[in-house]
């Protein structure tokens, strides 16, 4: 047996020293020998959704697995006693800590149709052996009463040395070895990226590892990228790379007209003859900087002086002057604008008004995406600041259009708000809430109107269809013919040093058609046939959808994507997961049985994830409720009662048949009253039985009569006429 460990370690061993020939071949040979038991695998069922926790059974309403989400019942659980008082259910270790990164305020304000949220979030960050395990977020959602809600996976049952065995100066030689670019930011700066010390998932034969690495931002010039590099900080090995990009199609920017409120700010500058306005929005809470002078240099250190900032001399009339700086700049400021002065109510990326950088002018598309497909603009994030990078197409046009400006900025929202790497299925719900938002920017700056469901049709290139992304050979439901499901294990991903890189990150842009057409059936409502070409597949199904509209989906859509969506690393955000989510906004939202709540759930089985909804009860208990919302849910229960009455005219009997969808509003016993059209009683019976109810009205005068209903939880009326 030792034997064949010494084969593997030798091997192995001999792979890498010939990949990293500038490394002492002996160190390396001995790390991997220290190390061969550092491949940790977590707890399958994380203890806080194990139906058999003592700590559930008591305190929660209800479990979603899947997804991360738990209801707690009414005062059950207050703040800060999850990881305080009842740290031992939890599944948390000795070595574990949760440290409060962040806590937020709901921004949404309420609209006829929605109580005003008044929730509070704190998002807390799992450490292990003082290590931050990246992803491992969890976050409690409470009232001013109780927790009503946690969201979130925690890592259990880690056995890691956290002491790397190498230095961040070798683990970072690795991984500008492994980038291999000809030219760094660093060559002209001299400033050298940090490496930072994380505890990552690793995927091995679809197994999730915990692995201790060093992080490193590695921003190159020639090609242009801004990689997160992942290196073994026990071997040196490249663990896992992430670009800090999301990045979109190539658009041919066209002007939308001559505009009159573009946001610039002036300047006096005591040593020029001229007045100077700058590209710099800071009206109604906007904080956007923008240049036409894109410096690299600078960009890495976020150096943004006034003067790196686009300027006119002498008047704010800019004409077509510097045009790519000034359509960049205001498409980016309407962007702020949706966001803040809608019923979302988010002030920039951040929430809270930092500022957003924009760069017009950027050579970024080609490069190694060259056989795969280009792209012209990007949304990127460096350390702790924001980027909004706008190139142009290959044939040279500028790519800066309302929906296009409107998805980068959501992906500045996103990196705010909630961890989704921007890889896999996290990487397409990334791609699909950011398509989403620029949508809806773009109906906003149409003063509501909807002009069509596709992302860069303006710029004459149009990528994605948010209403039928089968239009360019995107799935529409899950698992539909054409889903991208390449697993990094496969034969046909390994064709390149890079093919994270070469095959769109195992499909973000292709596989958010799925997140995309659930967007469109909850706004639109419509029908999804369901059907494989495989052999043995079942049936075609048809799936219908009632819509909400448009703005309800999007406040449904928004709340989610800021306060519920978590990454579990096994599942990388399964569609599950954003699905339990959105059906918990919806809950809070609109109540935890209303129509809105309903079609969410069917919209999602329409595209092929989770099944179709169960009926609910109304949950009394739950600490998510308030009067309103109660009140609410319950007049809505009471518009789903239908009532049947035939034949009608009649000249004898009346037979009533009454369907009660919902257990809240199921009875025991039913009161029948009939009044005449001058309000007299003249007929009253009892029964129990909801089906074919027969009352005998041959004794009645002919003309016009009031079937009065009465149950349990419900009343309700109904017209006949006697002949």
């Amino acid at each position: 047996m030792e034997l064949n460990y010494l084969i593997v370690y030798y091997s192995f061993v001999k792979k890498f020293l010939l990949s990293y020939e500038k490394i002492n071949n002996y160190y390396f040979f001995f790390i991997f020998i220290l190390n061969f038991k550092n491949s940790i695998l977590a707890q399958s069922v994380p203890k806080l959704q194990d139906s058999t926790n003592q700590f559930i059974v008591n305190k929660a309403f209800a479990i979603a697995p899947k997804s991360g989400i738990i209801y707690y019942k009414n005062n059950a659980l207050f703040p800060g006693e999850l990881f305080t008082d009842y740290i031992n259910y939890t599944g948390l270790g000795e070595f574990d800590t949760m440290i409060l990164t962040k806590s937020t305020h709901d921004s949404m304000l309420a609209d006829v149709n929605s109580p005003a949220p008044n929730s509070f979030h704190d998002v807390y960050q799992q450490y292990y052996k003082n290590v931050k395990i990246e992803g491992a977020l969890y976050t409690e959602h409470y009232n001013s009463n109780c927790v009503w809600l946690t969201s979130g996976f925690l890592v259990e049952n880690l056995s890691l040395n956290c002491n790397p065995i190498i230095n961040d100066t070798i683990a970072f030689d690795s991984a500008v070895y492994y980038v291999n670019s000809e030219t760094y930011v660093w060559d002209s700066t001299g400033v050298l990226p940090v490496g930072e010390l994380v505890i990552i998932s690793a995927e091995s034969n679809q197994t999730v590892n915990y692995k201790l690495t060093w992080k490193f931002k590695i921003h190159s010039l020639n090609p242009f990228n801004i990689l997160d590099i992942y290196v073994d900080a026990n071997n040196g090995e490249i663990v896992k790379e992430l670009s800090s990009i999301n990045h979109d199609g190539q658009f041919d920017h066209k002007y939308y007209g001559n505009k009159s409120d573009l946001d610039t700010k002036y300047k006096y500058i005591w040593w020029s003859i001229w007045d100077r306005w700058y590209l710099f929005a800071d009206d109604n809470s906007r904080n956007i900087y923008t240049t036409n002078n894109y410096d690299q240099s600078n960009f890495a250190l976020n150096h943004w002086y006034w003067d790196d900032m686009t300027y006119r001399l002498g008047s704010d009339n800019w004409g077509t002057t510097d045009d790519k700086a000034t359509s960049a700049h205001y498409s980016v400021s309407k962007s702020w604008d949706f966001f803040k002065q809608t019923s979302l109510n988010r002030n920039g990326p951040t929430g809270w008004g930092k500022h957003l950088l924009v760069a017009s002018n950027c050579n970024i598309n080609g490069s190694y995406f060259d056989d795969f497909f280009e792209y012209g603009a990007a949304y990127s994030h460096k350390e702790n600041e924001d980027f909004i990078l706008v190139g142009n197409s290959s044939n040279g046009n500028h790519l800066s259009t309302y929906d296009m400006m409107g998805h980068e900025f959501t992906h500045a929202i996103i990196h705010n708000a909630s961890f989704l790497p921007n890889e896999k299925i996290s990487g397409a719900i990334n791609e699909s809430f950011s398509d989403i938002f620029g949508f809806l920017v773009e109906r906003y700056m149409n003063n509501g109107v909807l002009r069509n469901w596709t992302i860069g049709e303006d710029a004459s290139a149009i990528y994605r269809d948010i209403q039928n992304p089968n239009n360019w050979n995107h799935p529409s439901f899950y698992l539909q013919d054409g889903y991208y499901y390449l697993r990094p294990t496969d034969p046909n991903a390994t064709n390149n040093k890079r093919p994270n890189r070469l095959n769109d990150f195992f499909g973000v842009h292709i596989n958010a058609g799925v997140q995309n057409k659930w967007f469109y059936l909850l706004s639109m409502g419509g029908n999804q046939t369901i059907s494989f070409n495989a052999p043995n597949s079942p049936p075609p199904q048809i799936r219908y959808v009632s819509g909400i509209g448009i703005d309800k989906a999007s406040r449904i859509a928004y709340y989610a994507m800021t306060n519920f969506i978590n990454y579990e690393p096994k599942e990388n955000n399964t569609f599950e997961v954003v699905r339990e989510s959105t059906i918990a906004a919806a809950k809070k939202l609109y109540g935890i049985c209303s129509n809105e709540y309903v079609q969410t759930c069917k919209a999602w089985y329409a595209v092929n994830v989770g099944k179709d909804c169960e009926a609910c009860s109304i949950e009394e208990g739950w600490c998510g409720n308030n009067e309103n919302v109660l009140n609410q849910v319950k007049e809505f229960l009471q518009d789903l009662i239908k009532i049947n009455l035939y034949p009608n005219p009649t000249d004898k009997r009346i037979t009533i048949f009454i369907e009660e969808p919902n257990s809240f509003v199921k009875s025991d016993n039913y009161e029948f009253k009939i009044f005449d059209m001058n309000g007299k009683l003249v007929h009253t019976s009892n029964t129990s039985n909801i089906n074919n109810n027969t009352i005998n009205v041959e004794n009645l005068s002919n003309g016009i009569y009031f079937v009065s209903i009465t149950a349990n939880n419900w009343v309700k009326n109904i017209k006949f006429v006697k002949k």
